[in-house]
């Protein structure tokens, strides 16, 4: 690359330096007294292109600001080996806000921002970076020395730098397992000690496991138990408003309750007297509730006794029921009372049976009566007819008649027809008199049967009472009772009404009964309530021991997850132990493969530093004689860059340290401009810039001339060299040449237009 304008304001020395129309081929000459700001010129184009300098360490990079000013500005202008020319602008203010952006001729906006991308950009464009830059381009003023063998910049050259790194790398990689390898063995030792104070006894985990059931079933035994008491307790809950609802049924019910309904109220608040009893057998107390000798459990057995008093009536009403069941001829069971008398629907069958034969039998008669007096008065007429007016067709039609039936007819038979006519008469009489015998039989069998219905009904209305008898008022059965004028039923019945069944049929007896039963069952509330809390008392015990036993359990659960870990622990230790020796063994594996990797790398980058000496040696050798004046020709250098130049006199090389300083100087500057040349061509730089800041310090006259007179000579692509020194004997060899004063803040040079 070659420079080609320069300004700045507030850099280091200068508030204002403009260099511009800055030659692009020859020798720029810098030059003044110390602390005239030579060097700042040079540490500008520094700054410019790599926001950095020589001078300023990178981490206090605020003191390239000019004293007492806040910030500072410098654009820089130049060609490229594209031969495209840039423009890099950078500032700088005292916050160490740094901003930068580079731009190509011609375009108003930069392709690139930020200080990191330009310096980037930098390299892509020119080929080097900042301190290949120092290494090869840019020689300070310090003390000229052979450079160090190993530097970035004679590995980029070279183009090992990527070779460097992987060696670099790789001994890091062995180091690193060496480390590795070393930390696995303490760790192994750390591993066995943690094995040997991890002691487990079987016998341990054995008891933990038997005490860890024994609590279990101690758990499932408790919790049998707190769940039997929790349901007595709400089976007494619950059971004690069934009993104050059925009790109150009972202490509510009137008179006109029927027998089955006094017994199932009266069975109902026995079987939930029998729950709360059966609840209780879960609990020690002696609540009256848990007891069967309880004032109401008493009354209820004896509002039972009461009721099942009637079964010597109801006895009685079933015997009697029997009889009726004979008489309806619902059974053919014999009866000692009734045994002359058949089951009335039979008398009833009968005499309609009776009846219906009688009345056919009346009706053949009156069929012959019929034809009894038909024939009568028949025979009667035909004799009157022929007796008595023969000349008659009647009397012809008789006589023809007679003829037909009993031959030649005279009138001596004539009273034949008289005597037919009477005894047909005769019969007739029989049979009118014999059908009125049958019509009166059959009014007497009519009679009969009606009385046999009528009884048949009372029968059926007596058997109905005594079967609906459960399903009756009380009341209404005992006076359909006394209807039936049953004398046992009577005796019986009485009995009862008058002892033990007067509360079912006297209002003033049910209501003294009820009265007490509503007080006992008041009673029974209290005592549920002093049950229920005894119940919560002793529920309560058997959760502590529940909640102990857990306790104890995850205790145990504990020391035996413990104890598994431990036993986990140790496999995985004693594991771990494995894994570490496998992995030591692939550490020392890799650590010889890396070795190898290492000496192969190591031979690589020797024979490429040989080669490159080699063409470093070569370039020195063009680059000496011209500037010591064909007295050295001949120049080694060895893999450290040791330096050892040929004498014509002692007709050998000779080490460096056998030349005079000034000599010693002009074949360094040979070699430091060598190392140039070798960069620009590895960047393939077709031109190139380059500065020597006070490299003559120790040469006489005569090796300044020689070499201002060699420098545009060394190479055909060094065309702009840099020279700065305090004071030159002859400014005819340079393009340019920019004095410096203590006294001046301001610099320009050239024509400026900003």
């Amino acid at each position: 690359m070659i420079i080609q304008n320069l300004r700045s304001q507030n850099v280091l020395k200068y508030s204002h330096l403009v260099l511009n129309g800055i030659p692009e081929k020859g020798l720029i000459a810098i030059s003044g007294r110390n602390e005239s700001g030579k060097t700042a010129v040079v540490e500008t184009i520094c700054f410019a292109l790599f926001g950095r300098t020589f001078s300023v360490p990178e981490d206090k990079l605020e003191k390239i600001i000019r004293w007492n000013e806040n910030s500072c500005q410098v654009e820089l202008q130049f060609v490229a080996n594209d031969n495209q020319v840039y423009r890099i602008e950078r500032s700088l203010d005292y916050k160490g806000t740094h901003a930068a952006q580079m731009f190509r001729d011609g375009e108003d906006e930069p392709f690139v921002t930020g200080p990191h991308s330009v310096e980037e950009a930098v390299y892509e464009v020119c080929g080097f970076d900042f301190q290949q830059y120092l290494d090869a381009l840019y020689l300070a003023q310090r003390e000229i020395s052979t450079p160090h063998s190993q530097s970035d910049t004679i590995k980029a050259i070279a183009g090992a730098t990527d070779l460097e790194d992987v060696l670099n790398e790789l001994e890091h990689d062995v180091e690193s397992e060496r480390d590795r390898i070393a930390d696995i063995e303490i760790e192994v030792e750390g591993l066995l000690k943690r094995i040997d104070k991890l002691d487990i006894s079987e016998q341990t985990l054995d008891d933990i496991e038997q005490e860890r059931r024994a609590c279990n079933d101690r758990i499932r035994e408790t919790e049998a138990a707190a769940y039997q008491l929790d349901k007595a307790a709400d089976d007494i809950q619950s059971g004690c408003p069934k009993v104050q609802q059925v009790g109150k049924a009972l202490a509510t019910t009137g008179l006109d309750t029927s027998l089955k309904r006094w017994g199932e109220m009266i069975d109902s608040l026995d079987e939930q007297m029998q729950v709360m009893r059966d609840s209780c057998q879960q609990i020690e107390t002696d609540s009256d509730l848990c007891t069967e000798h309880s004032d109401l459990n008493l009354y209820i057995k004896e509002l039972g006794d009461r009721l099942d008093a009637f079964e010597d009536v109801q006895d009685r009403m079933d015997s009697y029921r029997i009889q009726l069941a004979t008489l309806l001829g619902e059974s053919n069971a014999n009866n000692s009372e009734l045994e002359t008398e058949k089951p009335l629907p039979v008398q009833r069958k009968n005499i309609a049976r009776e009846i219906s034969s009688l009345r056919l039998k009346n009706f053949g008669a009156q069929l012959f009566i019929l034809a009894g007096v038909a024939l009568a008065l028949l025979n009667l007429l035909g004799w009157w007819q022929l007796s008595f007016n023969t000349d008659s067709h009647t009397a012809e039609w008789f006589t023809n008649l007679l003829t037909d039936m009993f031959g030649s007819w005279s009138d001596k038979r004539n009273h034949l027809l008289q005597m037919a006519a009477i005894g047909f008469g005769v019969f007739t009489a029989i049979l009118i008199f014999m059908s009125m015998g049958i019509s009166r039989r059959i009014r007497q069998l009519k009679q009969r049967e009606s009385m046999v219905l009528d009884k048949l009904e009372d029968i059926k209305a007596r058997a109905k009472l005594i079967d609906d008898a459960d399903d009756l008022p009380f009341t209404t059965l005992v006076e359909g009772l006394e209807k039936l004028n049953n004398e046992g039923i009577s005796q019986l019945l009485k009995t009862y009404t008058q002892g033990m069944g007067q509360p079912f049929i006297n209002q003033l007896s049910l209501a003294t009964e009820q009265d007490k039963l509503l007080d006992m069952l008041n009673a029974c509330m209290n005592s549920v309530g002093d049950l229920r809390e005894s119940i919560a008392t002793e529920i309560g015990r058997h959760q502590r021991i529940i909640e102990e036993s857990h306790e104890r359990i995850e205790q145990l659960n504990q020391a035996k997850e413990d104890i598994r870990q431990r036993e986990n622990e140790i496999q995985e230790l004693r594991d771990q132990v494995d894994a570490m020796a496998s992995q030591t063994t692939r550490h020392q594996e890799h650590i010889e493969t890396l070795k190898l990797s290492q000496y192969l790398l190591r031979e690589t980058c020797r024979n490429i530093y040989s080669r490159f000496n080699q063409v470093l040696s070569k370039y020195t050798g063009k680059v000496m004689p011209k500037l010591t004046d064909n007295r050295y020709k001949q120049m080694q250098i060895g893999d450290d860059l040791g330096v050892r130049v040929f004498s014509q006199e002692k007709n050998d090389f000779g080490e460096l340290e056998e030349f005079s300083s000034g000599t010693q100087r002009q074949m360094l500057l040979a070699v430091r401009l060598a190392m140039s040349k070798a960069l620009i061509e590895a960047v393939e730089q077709s031109k190139q810039f380059i500065i020597l800041d006070e490299p003559f310090a120790f040469f006489d006259r005569e090796r300044i001339r020689a070499s201002l007179a060699a420098l545009p000579k060394v190479d055909k692509h060094l065309d702009q060299i840099w020279i700065i020194t305090q004071e030159f004997e002859d400014l005819s060899p340079f393009s340019l040449h920019i004095e410096c004063s203590r006294d001046n803040e301001e610099m320009i040079v050239g024509q400026y237009s900003g």
